[in-house]
């Protein structure tokens, strides 16, 4: 499993050794604590923490900041700032747990979205999680960009057929048999 150790020793410009001194821990376990081939357990997490200046979520390889990529306003459509597939940062938002790089968020918008969401409330999702079948997601809250290039919030249905899905909301009629491009879960909801 993945985590921060490595991007924390080579932003201070530490050798392996320098870092697992600092940690108080051989090089060869700093290494496989790196490689995930040995278990970061709590003891490892604090020492790695204390050494590096870091937080324990840096340590875990979890963001501070996730790129707020849009919001979600009327109809519970998601309005992009500039594509949420952009490396460039237009703004940030506080990372959920277990955040990672392709983590992004919006920021809901009005009360179209009344009672699920409320206004200023962050849902998060990962754009990298849409392989796959969006059957699998039938039934879940989830981030959905249709063919057309639209992005809503939406619960996923079942289409009239194969390929054809309706997206229902809470304050809003569904929408029915439409076709999708992908489809994300919504992975985390930070209420204000």
């Amino acid at each position: 499993m993945g985590n921060g150790l490595k991007q924390l020793r080579q932003a201070r410009g530490w050798t392996h050794e320098q870092a697992a001194e600092a940690m108080g821990v051989s090089r060869g376990q700093l290494i496989k604590l790196e490689r995930g081939e040995r278990r970061l357990t709590a003891d490892y997490i604090r020492l790695a923490a204390d050494a590096f200046g870091a937080s324990e979520l840096e340590v875990l390889g979890t963001p501070r900041a996730v790129r707020l990529v849009g919001k979600v306003g009327a109809g519970a459509e998601v309005h992009l700032f500039d594509g949420d597939m952009s490396s460039e940062r237009i703004d940030e938002v506080e990372a959920p747990p277990g955040a990672d790089e392709a983590t992004v968020a919006v920021i809901v918008e009005g009360d179209s979205m009344f009672p699920r969401y409320l206004e200023r409330e962050t849902i998060y999702y990962r754009r990298a999680d849409a392989a796959g079948d969006p059957a699998g997601l039938i039934g879940r809250e989830v981030v959905v960009r249709l063919a057309d290039g639209r992005t809503f919030v939406k619960v996923l249905r079942r289409g009239s057929g194969p390929g054809y899905f309706t997206l229902d909301s809470y304050n809003a009629p569904p929408m029915e048999d439409v076709v999708v491009e992908w489809v994300v879960p919504v992975k985390w909801v930070k209420r204000d």
